[in-house]
């Protein structure tokens, strides 16, 4: 049976020797953007559940506190990442004000364990445990941008939103999802674009 330690330190060696990352962690920290943070955010997403579905003959406790550790590790690898995207853009846009990082994020992964039953296969356990943990990723990267653009909105700058639709990340489907269609939109002001949902992201 895999320990608490031996399941971390796969994870962590996945993030920092799978190529993607690597090459997305470089970009980020030269002159990366936060659709550049997003990519990296849903791929060691992915990476999660790839060290999670290995574990075997585990409490429902033990996972649970394991699932734990692991959303911490994961969050604090987006907010680095998302604090050299937020510093890019303030430069670039000749801002001087702090970055904010610091932000609440539900716990997808664990729910989405606490539902799962002895019947499902690895492949359901691996297909629900990826859009769980990328999901939750992709929302700390919006939560990431909401803070930081009211941050900057409230010291009297004005800031504006775009956001496009691409169908990548938690979708990945064929029809195209209303839903998210009605939440893009470009050159948004701030208190519009919060008002319109710009920054919501949901699963399914």
């Amino acid at each position: 049976m895999a320990t608490f330690s031996q399941v971390i330190d796969d994870f962590k060696n996945l993030v920092f020797s799978d190529s993607k990352t690597v090459a997305l962690r470089k970009k980020i920290k030269e002159n990366g953007t936060y659709e550049d943070v997003q990519q990296y955010a849903y791929r060691i997403g992915q990476l999660m559940s790839d060290s999670l579905v290995k574990v075997d003959n585990m409490s429902a406790d033990d996972i649970e506190t394991l699932t734990t550790k692991l959303s911490i590790i994961m969050k604090n690898y987006i907010n680095g990442a998302a604090e050299y995207a937020q510093k890019h853009l303030n430069e670039s846009g000749g801002i001087n004000l702090a970055t904010k990082t610091d932000v609440y994020v539900e716990d997808l992964v664990t729910q989405t364990i606490k539902s799962f039953n002895p019947d499902m296969d690895e492949a359901t356990i691996k297909s629900r445990l990826e859009t769980a943990s990328t999901t939750q990723n992709l929302k700390q990267v919006d939560s990431i941008q909401s803070k930081n653009a009211k941050f900057i909105n409230s010291n009297g700058y004005k800031v504006t939103v775009t956001r496009v639709y691409d169908n990548i990340g938690v979708h990945n489907r064929e029809d195209t999802c209303e839903w998210c269609k009605e939440r893009c939109g470009k050159d948004v002001p701030y208190d519009d674009a919060k008002a319109n949902g710009m920054f919501q992201r949901h699963p399914g």
